[in-house]
């Protein structure tokens, strides 16, 4: 099992230990222990996140240098440290005489 996955079960086996503790005390640490466990956890999926997202928009702005649109749009940058990925699709616009398929790519 990857160290990631084991992580996150161990706030599944503290509430075990919790739920199964009488002594008033050492329910106290294992409650503590449980709280700090979870902040832990958030702090790695926030991490994570970001991490996807940094990769995302990589792919995203390799994607436009190599089919050279930056000269359509001058001085914009995907990467900057504000910018988010939000989600990309298809769609369809409708021209003068046939349909014409676009990619569109959303970010905050």
């Amino acid at each position: 099992m990857a160290p990631l996955r084991r992580v996150v079960k161990y706030p599944l086996l503290l509430q075990e230990l919790l739920n199964s503790t009488a002594d008033d005390n050492l329910r106290k640490d294992i409650s503590q222990s449980l709280e700090e466990m979870k902040k832990l956890i958030n702090e790695i999926n926030k991490e994570k996140g970001s991490s996807e997202n940094l990769s995302k928009m990589l792919e995203i702005n390799e994607s436009l240098v190599s089919l050279d649109l930056f000269y359509k749009i001058p001085n914009f940058q995907v990467l900057e440290s504000y910018r988010k990925f939000v989600c990309e699709g298809d769609f369809i616009k409708m021209g003068k005489t046939k349909p014409h398929k676009h990619h569109y790519y959303l970010f905050n």
